[in-house]
């Protein structure tokens, strides 16, 4: 959303206080030009991916003021490592990886770090890599509209055999072009 648009929702809703989550890198900065726009107070946390943005909203208290959920939401996001699981759209070589159209790649906050045939199969190298210096985490996984609950199901299976110390959590979400949208905390 531009800042137009943003500013436009803050004007809309009822709120002495506004917090927003733009959960996407590209958006941060339109975010941030809306408190200079605005009477209302206006916070940004500068989520940069969903897992990021829900592990932000899981530290809110709506008996705190904005600055310490600013400061605990802010907190939040320093504790979250997120994975996407998508195609390749064009042949490429990038870190040591030759990728061909078509290919599923893994991304670890938006760098390519794994290539492969199937969805889960890189979706189980990506959590491999941010697990390799944990035993215990919390792991938590998003499956796109591609993919079937049996599949989903299989994936977490999956996952808790290969860390059994890890808590596992898996969510319909439905999104388009990410197989798998992966957090670690």
């Amino acid at each position: 959303p531009s800042t137009e648009e943003l500013y436009r929702a803050v004007s809309r809703i009822q709120a002495e206080q506004v917090i927003i989550l733009p959960n996407n890198k590209n958006v941060i900065m339109a975010a941030g030009q809306v408190q200079a726009l605005t009477k209302t107070p206006v916070t940004v946390i500068p989520s940069k991916t969903i897992p990021q943005g829900i592990s932000a909203l899981m530290a809110y208290n709506a008996e705190a003021g904005i600055k310490k959920n600013r400061d605990a939401m802010s907190k939040a996001l320093k504790s979250v490592i997120t994975g996407e699981v998508t195609f390749a759209v064009r042949n490429t070589s990038y870190n040591g990886l030759e990728i061909q159209e078509g290919d599923i790649i893994g991304l670890k906050e938006g760098d390519i770090i794994c290539v492969g045939k199937k969805p889960s199969g890189v979706l189980l190298d990506l959590v491999k890599d941010f697990l390799k210096d944990k035993e215990d985490a919390l792991i938590t996984v998003y499956y796109g509209h591609d993919i079937k609950e049996k599949e989903a199901d299989e994936v977490k299976t999956e996952i808790e055999g290969a860390f059994p110390n890890a808590e596992v959590e898996v969510y319909q979400g439905g999104q388009p072009f990410y197989y798998y949208i992966v957090s670690v905390e």
